[in-house]
Formats: structure tokens, C-alpha cells, sequence
């Protein structure tokens, strides 16, 4: 009887999933025959997502190691979360754009099932009901249908959004902490950081404007507590013995002086050189900040 009641509880998701999934086998198929219409605009950012992706593949299929790792760098303006999966699609399908949407059409699917989850999981009386209005009005988006069959990153974005707010409520609703729950909302936080970081600072900042206005007190007094808890006597002077943090000095007097010294070649034993804009430099900046993070939290 117990495993029949759960059951009943969780056949409402699984519907909207069987729904999702059908439905976005529909809406591909109806993609297909219209397909070159993707191409109608040459200075769509669809093109550089294609590109960058279709570059990530074609190293990996050639074996071009230094190749990829330099393509891989270039992920600047975009994270390459979504290029590199749409690069392995690309590898296992072969080199199509047809099939460079799937990670989009997944994405929507994720949107219209996680819309769900988190609309029933944030109301207490009523949350079913609730959850499938959501899921019928993300379904009757055109919005959200154009972008399902496209080679961009709102599907797949909003979705990662979802599953972030989804992971927060399962964390901050619990009774006690729970190191599962924590680790779940840590990978959401960091796959979307990787998607589009402005989609991460948006949900980022909603969530801890939340926090502070629930409880402002208790946050204030945990951060007290946190800066009153270290032993800055001790650890501040201990700083001068930590080589990362003269690798990162250095890191960014080089970054300044680059900065300082504008878009000019630098003549290097009579060899041109060009280090403007110092985009390696920040990011061997953000590695060693990441690794002394990390040793200090170990």
C-alpha cells in the first residue's frame, strides 16, 4: 500500500516528463522541414555557437590536442559548457547542425519538467495543481519552442536556472542540513556558472537577497561569527609564506602593466609582440585564486 501511494504521488511528474518528451519530438520533426530557415540571418549568434562547437568536434576527431585546448580557451564571452556538449553530440551523430539543436530541445524539456517540480515544491497546499499551470504555460510558450529548436543558450540556461531554485528549496527546506542536497545545489550553482555566468550572478544575487531578507539577523550574526572565528594574529602573517600568493601578485602587477601599456606590440629581441588584451593572464589569474581557495578550504 505504501509503494502504491507513492506511486499516486509521483505520477503527476512522470506525466509531465512523458508529455515533454513527446511533445519535443513533435516540435523537432516540424523543425526539420524547415530547418534552413536557421540560416536566414548571417549575423545570428547562432552562427558563432555552431562554430565554436563544430571547432571543439572537429579537434577532438583530428586529434589536434593543442588545437583544442587553444579553442577551448577562447571561451570567453560564453562559457563552453553548452559548446562542449554539443560538441560530443557532434561526435557521436556526426558533423550536422540538424542535430546541434538537441542540447536545446533538452533544455526545454528540463524547462517544462522543472518548471513543474519547482512550482509544487514552493507552495504548500496546492503545489500540484500549481505546478501544472506552470508546466502548460511554459508548453504554450512560442518563445520557449523557438529557442527549443535553436543552437543557442536560453533552453538550456532557463533549465540549469530551474534546477538551481529546485536544489535551493530541497536545501533550505529541510529540516537539518543535508551534505547530499548541499553537494546537488554546488554542481546546479556550478553547471550553470559554466552555461552563462550572467544567468548565474541573476540567480545568485535572487537567492541571497532572499536570505538576507528572511533573516537578516541570523545572517549577519553567522558572518560575525565566521569573521570572529579566524585567528587573523596568525594567519595574516602567515600569508608572506605562501608562494601562491606571490605568483598572484605578480600575476596582476603583469595584468596592470599590460593594461597600463594599451594595444601596443612590445618589442621583444626584435620580435613583435602582442599581449593586449590580457585575457590568459586573468584566467592564470582566477586558476591560482581557485587553487589557494582550495587549499585553504582543505
Amino acid at each position: 500500500m505504501a509503494n502504491f501511494s507513492s506511486s499516486l504521488r509521483h505520477w503527476p511528474a512522470a506525466a509531465v516528463l512523458g508529455v515533454a518528451v513527446a511533445l519535443a519530438a513533435m516540435t523537432y520533426l516540424q523543425f526539420l522541414a524547415v530547418d534552413r530557415h536557421l540560416w536566414d540571418n548571417s549575423t545570428h549568434d547562432r552562427n558563432a555557437h555552431y562554430l565554436y562547437s563544430l571547432r571543439l568536434a572537429t579537434d577532438v576527431q583530428q586529434l589536434r590536442v593543442v588545437r583544442f585546448l587553444d579553442d577551448f580557451n577562447q571561451a570567453r564571452v560564453w562559457p563552453p559548457l553548452q559548446a562542449m556538449v554539443t560538441a560530443g553530440v557532434l561526435l557521436v551523430g556526426g558533423l550536422d547542425y540538424r542535430l546541434a539543436v538537441l542540447p536545446s530541445l533538452a533544455g526545454w524539456v528540463g524547462i517544462v519538467f522543472f518548471g513543474y517540480l519547482l512550482t509544487k515544491r514552493a507552495l504548500s497546499q496546492g503545489g500540484m495543481v500549481a505546478g501544472l499551470v506552470a508546466a502548460l504555460f511554459i508548453i504554450a510558450s512560442p518563445a520557449h519552442r523557438a529557442f527549443a529548436t535553436d543552437i543557442m543558450l536560453e533552453s538550456v540556461g532557463a533549465c540549469l536556472t530551474l534546477v538551481v531554485l529546485y536544489c535551493y528549496l530541497a536545501l533550505v527546506q529541510s529540516d537539518k542540513p543535508s551534505p547530499r542536497a548541499g553537494r546537488w545545489f554546488g554542481l546546479a550553482l556550478t553547471a550553470l556558472f559554466l552555461h552563462k555566468y550572467n544567468y548565474w550572478t541573476l540567480t545568485v544575487m535572487a537567492m541571497v537577497a532572499t536570505e538576507g531578507t528572511l533573516y537578516p539577523k541570523a545572517r549577519l550574526r553567522s558572518v560575525w561569527d565566521i569573521v570572529r572565528g579566524i585567528d587573523w594574529r596568525r594567519r595574516l602573517p602567515g600569508q608572506f609564506r605562501r608562494p601562491l600568493n606571490y605568483v598572484l601578485a605578480a600575476i596582476l602587477v603583469l595584468i596592470a602593466l599590460i593594461r597600463a601599456h594599451g594595444d601596443r606590440p612590445v618589442v621583444w629581441y626584435g620580435e613583435s609582440v602582442s599581449l593586449y588584451p590580457p585575457h590568459n593572464f586573468i584566467g592564470a589569474a582566477y586558476v591560482v585564486v581557485f587553487l589557494r581557495v582550495a587549499i585553504w578550504g582543505w
